[in-house]
């Protein structure tokens, strides 16, 4: 039932790439990503449901855009910002820990 666009990239299999438009939604692991846009160019937010925590509760996250293209680590998986648009947000997903 949740779906994005998720690309391996062909040289370096240990990150994938994932696109979310706003209100949609990925699952990594044992996590609920769900993209709620940018304000401005600056910040964009995300939702975070833990699923073997609480299902029903997201973590809201705010996210500085500047600090999140070097890498940011949510409920333990290390994300890397690509780019965030008012409607699409283009994410690295690290499979082996970076930060």
């Amino acid at each position: 039932p949740y779906w994005a666009d998720k690309r391996f990239d062909t040289v370096n299999p240990d990150k994938e790439k994932i696109m979310l438009s706003k209100g949609e939604a990925t699952i990594i692991d044992d996590i609920k990503i769900i993209y709620r846009g940018s304000d401005n160019r600056s910040q964009f937010h995300l939702d975070v449901f833990v699923l073997n925590f609480d299902r029903e509760m997201p973590f809201v996250h705010t996210i500085d855009v500047d600090k999140a293209k070097k890498g940011f680590r949510i409920a333990g998986k290390d994300l890397q910002l690509i780019s965030a648009r008012k409607h699409r947000v283009h994410l690295w997903h690290h499979k082996k820990r970076l930060f």
